[in-house]
């Protein structure tokens, strides 16, 4: 009975989720001015003072080569200006920010074609679980980042099961780009489960944490593996204390290059040169 109320929710926040996504669709880019060097995105088309622009002058606004002219009716080469400058620090956050959404929605389109391939059972309970959890993760994720003030008021069952969804499923992190996530931020309370970005790494806490400036998560001999556990993008990377490695991973210890070869390594606390059984010398 559990089971299926939290799958009603779970329909729920789909669709609820189908449908914000619908009415944030845009037919195509329209631009208020407001001032000298400054536009805002509009989505009625009975706004007044609306400038269309062409894909490339865009491109050109968003990169500082053009701006508005005086009259606010063309564009003129840009002029160096506070309020434009502050104007395209918040242009570049919300380019960045749309970047990581992209990377966050790719991998609900997986999750969610994994859906439709379990309506014929093709996933056991346990595999089932997972996703589950990953595709409740992954929509609070894509609101949060939508949203900057948005609270999560999913119900507790399914705020726990998007709480462990890594936690279940760590190879699941591997997939989502580190930089979708948030920044580590000293004084901020993580509920284990949370995802954090730190210089280049994404960490898993795996118990509650408030984050302290002298305990950042890549503390040397691992002091905070307990804590913290490292997962990294797909690639090559030097070898890192307590990562969470896939067969085939590449790491590289003092130069030379090693192929992890052990189907389960997991989080490895022994150098590549030191476990032979685990890391094969290319």
């Amino acid at each position: 009975m559990e089971n299926e109320n939290l799958q009603e929710l779970e329909q729920e926040l789909e669709q609820e989720f189908e449908q914000e996504e619908q009415e944030q669709q845009e037919p195509k880019i329209r631009i208020i001015p407001k001032r000298q060097g400054v536009f805002f995105y509009a989505k009625n088309e009975d706004d007044a003072g609306v400038l269309e622009v062409t894909v490339e002058e865009l491109k050109d606004l968003i990169s500082g080569r053009l701006m508005f002219n005086e009259t606010l009716d063309g564009l003129i080469p840009y002029t160096e200006t506070e309020e434009r400058n502050a104007f395209f620090e918040k242009a570049r956050q919300r380019e960045e920010r749309a970047g990581k959404i992209a990377a966050v929605k790719n991998q609900l389109d997986a999750c969610d074609l994994k859906a439709q391939e379990n309506a014929d059972g093709y996933y056991t309970s346990t595999e089932w679980d997972k996703i589950r959890a990953v595709r409740v993760w992954l929509r609070e994720r894509i609101k949060k980042l939508k949203n900057t003030d948005y609270v999560s008021a999913i119900p507790p069952a399914l705020e726990t099961l998007s709480l462990n969804a890594f936690i279940n499923a760590p190879e699941a992190l591997l997939e989502i780009p580190a930089v979708a996530f948030e920044e580590w931020t000293v004084g901020t309370t993580y509920q284990k489960g949370a995802v954090v970005f730190f210089n280049g790494v994404k960490w898993l806490c795996m118990t509650a944490v408030t984050a302290m400036a002298h305990q950042p998560p890549d503390m040397p001999d691992g002091a905070m593996l307990a804590v913290y556990k490292p997962h990294r993008d797909a690639g090559r990377y030097p070898w890192l204390y307590g990562e969470f490695v896939l067969k085939g991973y590449q790491r590289s210890e003092n130069e030379v290059w090693y192929e992890c070869i052990q189907a389960d390594a997991g989080a490895n606390v022994y150098s590549p040169s030191q476990v032979p059984a685990v890391w094969k010398k290319l």
